[in-house]
């Protein structure tokens, strides 16, 4: 898991836990995993497989009421269909759960321990990758087909009804950006604390340093790893460049920082534009 956890683009439930337990350095089960994803520390995915879907848009929609001779307007947040068309949904889409009351019941419910229900009301939305909004829909049984006009295509809408079926704890999953998202906090620098060392200064002054005065064992092993891996680094010649693995592995030596922390903190000292390698010995 140590190795190849580096190279999955996502994650079931219990492969997280075990990812967030080596990245963590304490141990970490399912439960924790459902109860974070219940307080929307972590989003909650669906590798769907095969499923018809229209996508949407969210939209306000007004309700008048009229109560004691009074006029009263109700706005709420719903969605829009974008298509008449049904689509085929495959790979792995983000739950909503801002907009879709039922998919935030849905979600209290994991972070109670009693597993997700496959079918609360109120339909499902989903997200894809590129972030267009999808709501999951099933195709009429042949009796309801059979009252439709027979000439419609067969991705109508109109073949279709909503869908409130979810993804069963053992189809949730977590994706890698997810996750790289999620650790990342863990990085964060305290507001109250002072550095006093040298190199730090040296960068500061330089106006290579951005994050001001504060100081932390981890921000000492950075400003150590820039001064180590980087000094030396000769814009004209990319190949001086160290590798993320160089880097990484000398902060798990020399501090003793975690493998998923240490990996986090090389690519950190990175710039985007900077290929990795191979560098001249």
């Amino acid at each position: 898991m140590r190795k190849l956890y580096q190279l999955k683009k996502w994650y079931t439930v219990e492969e997280a836990a075990k990812r967030l337990t080596l990245t963590l350095d304490e141990p970490i089960d399912g439960t924790d995993v459902l109860r974070l994803i219940a307080d929307e520390e972590l989003g909650v995915f669906w590798y769907v497989r095969g499923r018809d879907g229209v996508e949407v848009a969210p939209a306000n929609w007004y309700v008048e009421e009229v109560e004691e001779g009074f006029e009263n307007v109700i706005s709420y947040v719903g969605v829009s269909r974008q298509s008449e068309t049904a689509s085929m949904l495959d790979g792995i889409y983000r739950v909503e759960t801002e907009i879709c009351r039922g998919s935030a019941d849905w979600l209290v419910s994991l972070g109670a321990g009693k597993g997700g229900t496959s079918a609360s009301p109120f339909g499902t939305l989903l997200i894809d990758e590129r972030g267009c909004m999808w709501e999951l829909l099933d195709r009429l049984d042949e009796r309801r087909l059979r009252d439709l006009p027979q000439d419609l295509p067969y991705a109508d809408v109109r073949n279709f009804m909503i869908s409130s079926d979810r993804p069963a704890v053992g189809e949730i999953v977590l994706t890698k950006q997810e996750l790289d998202r999620f650790e990342a906090q863990f990085l964060a620098v305290p507001d109250d604390l002072s550095a006093a060392y040298g190199s730090q200064n040296d960068m500061r002054d330089r106006g290579m340093w951005p994050w001001g005065s504060h100081e932390t064992k981890l921000l000492r092993a950075l400003a150590e790893a820039g001064e180590q891996w980087w000094s030396t680094y000769d814009q004209d010649d990319k190949t001086t460049a160290p590798t993320n693995e160089d880097v990484s592995e000398w902060l798990r030596h020399k501090h003793g920082v975690a493998a998923r922390v240490a990996e986090v903190m090389a690519q950190i000292l990175r710039a985007d534009d900077i290929p990795q390698g191979p560098r001249k010995r």
